[in-house]
């Protein structure tokens, strides 16, 4: 994969689904909030901790993260392509998990679709809770990413806490032969190293394996794939040591994405 181009703008960041088709988090401790106390975004993170969502999936309906190893690392690797920039035949050909109707400041186990559920878990396999925040033009997600490299410049986003894990999973309720999303990290001014695996299990990675670097703000970056056999669950990892005063303690994800598989 090539390396991306990043473009960099001096504001504060951060910002990243009921369908459109085109064709709890925990209270952080107090070391942890004073060293992202100047993150815009992490404010608004710790400030709706105590707020549950309600709408969508309620969270004691959970989605089984087949947690087996019934997609083996060392197993077959199938061909796939990665989507590095969200292209008109990208958005054509797959539907867009909408988030701006979720309700701000309340979290969510999992989102729905007409067609699909999208579920969050942690490396555990317990259920996972992400915060709805609403895009604005002029705050703190006002510098998401580069066009060229996002399809809007403020979207709204969930932010998903990493206080208690640097592995969020992602599980699809049916079967996806395309799957993409946009990410952006919540600590400003770092390089961060994001790898996302594709596959039918925890941790599986028959179906493809995406590693690129993001920064905020205005370095968001899409972490797409088109498969060659179906998948039902991704995992995003944090590959970065924790920076010392200055952990990341969230990212955002805009522009879910997804194709059915047939």
């Amino acid at each position: 994969m090539k390396k991306m181009k990043i473009c960099y703008v001096a504001i504060l960041v951060l910002g990243t689904t009921i369908t459109s088709c085109s064709k709890e988090e925990s209270v952080p401790n107090n070391s942890v909030l004073m060293a992202a106390s100047s993150n815009p975004l992490y404010r608004h993170a710790v400030l709706a901790a105590y707020s549950f969502g309600v709408a969508g999936i309620d969270p004691y309906e959970k989605l089984k993260l087949p947690m087996d190893s019934v997609d083996p690392s060392e197993g077959p690797k199938y061909p796939f392509e990665v989507i590095e920039v969200p292209t008109p035949t990208y958005k054509e050909e797959t539907c867009l998990l909408n988030i701006s109707k979720l309700e701000t400041h309340k979290t969510y186990h999992a989102i729905q679709s007409n067609k699909l559920t999208v579920g969050f878990f942690d490396d555990k396999g317990s259920a996972a809770r992400v915060l709805k925040l609403n895009s604005d033009s002029t705050g703190w997600n006002a510098a998401w990413g580069c066009v060229q490299n996002v399809e809007v410049k403020n979207p709204d986003v969930l932010y998903v806490s990493t206080n208690s894990s640097f592995i969020t999973v992602i599980y699809l309720s049916k079967p996806c032969i395309e799957f993409g999303f946009e990410l952006a990290p919540d600590l400003q001014d770092y390089d961060h190293n994001i790898g996302v695996k594709f596959g039918n299990s925890f941790n599986g990675t028959s179906e493809g394996c995406i590693t690129s670097k993001v920064r905020s703000p205005s370095g968001a970056r899409l972490f797409a794939l088109k498969a060659t056999k179906p998948f039902t669950t991704i995992t995003v990892t944090l590959n970065d040591k924790p920076i010392e005063n200055a952990p990341m303690t969230g990212f955002g994800i805009a522009n879910i994405r997804y194709k059915l598989a047939e």
